[in-house]
């Protein structure tokens, strides 16, 4: 296998996971609890550790390598919106707020939308031309 197409299929593996926990905590833990605040700490995790990965993925990868991982970021970027905007209003505990939660959330979100601007075209053409002219 290519080595584009396993790191974004570890990418991928990443943040499935890393939803799937994060949703646990604040949904199905085992006391009957709701835990935003490690549900965010969670997510921010996974973000920042997708983000790296696409800083070492962003010039070699192929085209449907690109829009797979664009696609993955937007999904992931925009569920962490959503998840911030959950904490703030519509949380599992009733009569409760989380902004730090929904903070760390829309942080989270920003940090996987910038990965956006690591895997697209653009940005990988102006790396290229500044090695050029190097």
């Amino acid at each position: 296998m290519n080595k584009s197409i396993l790191m974004t299929m570890l990418v991928v593996f990443i943040a499935f996971t890393g939803i799937s926990f994060s949703l646990m905590q604040m949904y199905s833990s085992p006391d009957g609890n709701s835990y935003p605040f490690n549900a965010s700490l969670i997510y921010l995790g996974t973000s920042i550790f997708m983000f790296t990965f696409l800083l070492t993925l962003k010039q070699n990868l192929p085209k449907p390598m690109k829009w797979v991982n664009i696609l993955l970021i937007l999904m992931v970027g925009i569920l962490a919106l959503l998840l911030a905007l959950i904490c703030l209003y519509a949380a599992p505990i009733e009569n409760k707020i989380y902004p730090l939660a929904s903070a760390i959330f829309v942080v989270s979100g920003l940090v996987s939308l910038n990965g956006i601007f690591m895997v697209s075209k653009f940005n990988v053409e102006i790396s290229d031309k500044i090695e050029q002219k190097s």
